[in-house]
């Protein structure tokens, strides 16, 4: 068991992990609730990144909900109040993106839920209150999809996943959604009390999909 010890640096941050990840390199991170961790599996302690607000390259925001790598090795994370963070683990130096009211090119929104990266080395970002973002490293636009413009069931989004077939889907507090990238818009799947087929419940905490193609939805309902 590994856990928070008040007297110990080399202890993991905190004790309310969100979410793991195995790297390109075998490395094991764990995001917390206060902080970012490195497994050092050789010392058999964690390295921690955590804000500090007289280092302008350190972590924004110590709540982190998601984390994810891309292809070229660097660690996205998805924070709650200080947006999206890209860490080099080579360097250990921190690029914010943060929302801008006078650039709507810019991140929609600070407090985030989930990053992911597709088959196109784009990444795509669910926000807590602004639908999702979809982001291109070659031109450092985000667009935004929401409920408004693209019949997105929810702007609440709690997580994400790209199947084999490259389709984008969105779970959010209302439903689960697929993207159609012809169109830009979503087909809702939500839960309808009068048909047994429909989804078990309308709040999507979890995405996976298996060997033969299904998909496996975690919801409020089953």
């Amino acid at each position: 068991l590994y856990r928070n010890k008040a007297d110990d640096p080399n202890s993991l941050s905190f004790n309310y992990a969100t979410d793991l990840l195995i790297d390109n390199k075998g490395r094991l991170w764990v995001a917390t609730l206060g902080g970012l961790n490195v497994y050092d599996a050789d010392r058999y302690h964690f390295i921690r990144y955590e804000k500090d607000a007289n280092k302008t390259n350190s972590l924004s925001h110590n709540w982190i909900w998601g984390i994810t790598q891309d292809r070229a090795g660097d660690l996205w994370l998805a924070t709650d109040g200080g947006g999206l963070e890209r860490l080099s683990p080579e360097t250990g130096q921190f690029t914010h993106f943060r929302h801008s009211a006078s650039d709507v090119n810019s991140l929609a929104s600070d407090t985030l839920q989930k990053v992911l990266e597709d088959h196109n080395g784009h990444l795509w970002i669910a926000t807590k209150d602004k639908g999702v973002d979809r982001y291109d490293p070659s031109t450092g636009i985000f667009t935004h999809f929401t409920q408004a413009k693209n019949q997105l069931s929810d702007d609440a989004t709690l997580c994400l996943y790209e199947d084999r077939f490259h389709h984008i889907w969105v779970g959010t507090s209302s439903g689960l959604n697929r993207l159609d990238q012809k169109t830009g818009l979503f087909q809702q799947y939500r839960y309808d009390p009068l048909d047994e087929q429909s989804i078990g419940g309308n709040t999507i905490r979890s995405l996976r999909e298996d060997r033969q193609g299904n998909l496996w939805v975690v919801t409020d309902g089953g």
